[in-house]
């Protein structure tokens, strides 16, 4: 699970100077309810992607009658790939969608597709998930400036 909080202000400047986009998981532990949904308290997770991941968090948890973890974020270099992997996963995992934009498949099985799609579309991108992101970060800030 991720901790928006490790997004400081002066990360998320850089993410945002760099145009890099996240790929996200978000899961909500209790389950979700809706007239679509008659059991409570499987899995569902959520695709999508964002160029502020604190801010686009905060707009879904905003509209969600349920608290949200955000399982996993796979950083690419812009906006354009992002939107390629989080579209590819949203058809991959059709079979198993729910209303809202939901897919009944645990944070992990959506991880894993993540995962699957952005090397089956783009093999040659850079990409990072956040905890390899916050390590770079770390070390970063930990070396000398010359």
């Amino acid at each position: 699970m991720i901790d928006l909080s490790d997004y400081t202000a002066s990360i998320r400047a850089t993410l945002r100077k760099g145009e890099f986009a996240a790929v996200y998981v978000v899961t909500s532990p209790t389950g979700i309810t809706s007239v679509d949904l008659r059991r409570v308290g499987f899995d569902l997770s959520r695709v999508g992607y964002g160029l502020d991941l604190v801010s686009t968090i905060g707009r879904l948890q905003a509209s969600s009658p349920a608290p949200l973890t955000v399982h996993a974020a796979l950083w690419v270099p812009n906006r354009a790939i992002a939107t390629n992997i989080s579209k590819a996963v949203q058809c991959d995992m059709m079979p198993v969608k729910r209303a809202g934009g939901w897919y009944e498949a645990p944070g992990a099985t959506m991880e894993r597709a993540v995962e699957l799609a952005a090397f089956r579309i783009h093999p040659g991108a850079t990409m990072l998930w956040h905890d390899q992101l916050m390590v770079r970060v770390r070390r970063q800030q930990h070396e000398p400036s010359c």
